[in-house]
């Protein structure tokens, strides 16, 4: 891979990485909310499932992701250092 690949792939890791760290402080806002309605008895206020769901698919799309740009820092740490 050339140098400007390179760096412009980082780029994008480094985008893929922020989003998945922002999905991450998304799902735990969901999961204190849910928390905090199961603490006060009160989960007829809102849908927890919904909340769940949603958190589900954030985590899973996200890990996936971020996994997917750790095998690439893992390949350029290797092809950098043998």
């Amino acid at each position: 891979m050339h140098l400007i690949e390179a760096l412009v792939y980082r780029l994008c890791a480094g985008d893929e990485l922020r989003a998945a760290a922002g999905a991450l402080l998304r799902t735990n806002a969901q999961l204190v909310v849910i928390k905090k309605a199961i603490e006060a008895g009160d989960l007829d206020g809102f849908c927890a499932f919904s909340l769940v769901e949603t958190a589900l698919e954030l985590t899973g799309t996200y890990a996936e992701r971020a996994e997917n740009e750790a095998d690439f820092f893992t390949a350029m740490a290797q092809a950098c250092h043998g």
